[in-house]
């Protein structure tokens, strides 16, 4: 098979321009030595978006300074580039946020490496998914022991996710319906909501940021090529239902140790994040509190959303307002729900 030609001699086809992605992400890759206690720490990786290669890849301490991210650029630039050759330099570089490109610009500017946050980094979405999916050991390991959500707050979520499961509310309604969802106290102030659990495989719901993306979803003939792939680039948070069973005994063994209310056997919460910059079964105190006034909200609402009650043939839309606790305060939650789910007094 004949290369094609490029006008370039191999060395500087070798030192072309390359662009760098760096991002600073929690994990559930957990490490250990003999003898010591387990560490799960963050991972910082860098990829040459130019070439889809990773070229250096850093634990960091959850918590760890900022400067950790800029240390790591200089370690990927001081490893042999492929083949054992020289040490490759970036010309510019895409980091997930500002404070990481703050971070980075005192070594990358004098070198003359252009920096830049962008809110995208479909290439380490890749990436950290498989890391997770080779090293990762989420069913093993607590929400305490995992985040930075208070106690008290993961209390509540685990009470507010047991009610919704005994409320059953995928009895009622299926994945194909959407409800909005609408609280001041959220950014943004509104997500949509699905039902999962009518086909009895996936129990739970999920919330989505982008009224388009959830239509992508529906629609996985648009777009991507996969739905699974579409699914993890669309900002959304997640509830779903794992059986005690499945998981290892540092899950069971905290909820049993705090004494957080679990519906059944069946029924231990287990939260997903997606969307930009993220793939994760640890979510942060806001997806939390988002969580659990949209579980409160979607209880008794799909409960009054089936009340039989006359309505004018083009009522599209039902509307409903909930005050709901979340650790102790009340907030309120508009509820939007599709009309055609209502049933229709008899008579």
């Amino acid at each position: 098979m004949a290369r094609k030609r490029t006008g370039k001699t191999p060395d500087q086809e070798t030192n072309a321009p390359e662009v760098w992605e760096g991002d600073w992400r929690r994990s559930s890759v957990v490490l250990a030595e003999p003898g010591e206690p387990e560490v799960a720490p963050d991972l910082i990786v860098w990829a040459d978006a130019t070439h889809a290669v990773v070229v250096g890849m850093q634990t960091a301490l959850p918590g760890a300074p900022p400067r950790a991210m800029a240390e790591s650029l200089q370690q990927a630039m001081a490893q042999p580039g492929p083949g054992a050759g020289p040490p490759r330099r970036p010309s510019a570089v895409r980091v997930g946020s500002r404070e990481l490109a703050e971070a980075i610009r005192p070594v990358a500017e004098p070198l003359g490496i252009a920096v830049e946050a962008v809110e995208a980094l479909p290439l380490l979405d890749i990436i950290f998914r498989d890391i997770e999916g080779q090293m990762g050991n989420p069913d093993n390991q607590g929400y305490l022991q995992m985040t930075d959500i208070p106690e008290p707050v993961l209390a509540d979520l685990f009470a507010a996710a047991a009610d919704y499961y005994r409320a059953k509310p995928w009895k009622r309604l299926s994945d194909a319906d959407t409800i909005l969802l609408e609280c001041h106290a959220w950014k943004p102030a509104h997500r949509y909501a699905v039902i999962m659990g009518a086909g009895g495989e996936t129990f739970g719901f999920a919330l989505y940021e982008s009224w388009a993306g959830l239509q992508r979803l529906r629609r996985p003939d648009i777009g991507f090529t996969s739905p699974e792939e579409q699914a993890i680039r669309e900002e959304a948070v997640s509830l779903t239902f794992e059986p005690l069973k499945d998981l290892g005994p540092r899950r069971r063994e905290e909820a049993k140790r705090h004494g957080w209310t679990v519906a059944s056997y069946r029924a231990y919460p287990m939260v997903m994040t997606t969307g930009r910059r993220r793939q994760s079964w640890w979510p942060d105190e806001a997806d939390a509190r988002v969580l659990i006034a949209a579980a409160r909200a979607l209880t008794p609402g799909v409960r009054d959303l089936l009340r039989p009650r006359w309505m004018h043939k083009d009522t599209k839309c039902i509307y409903e307002v909930y005050n709901v606790p979340v650790v102790g305060e009340e907030v309120e939650v508009k509820a939007t729900f599709p009309a055609e789910s209502a049933p229709k007094p008899r008579g």
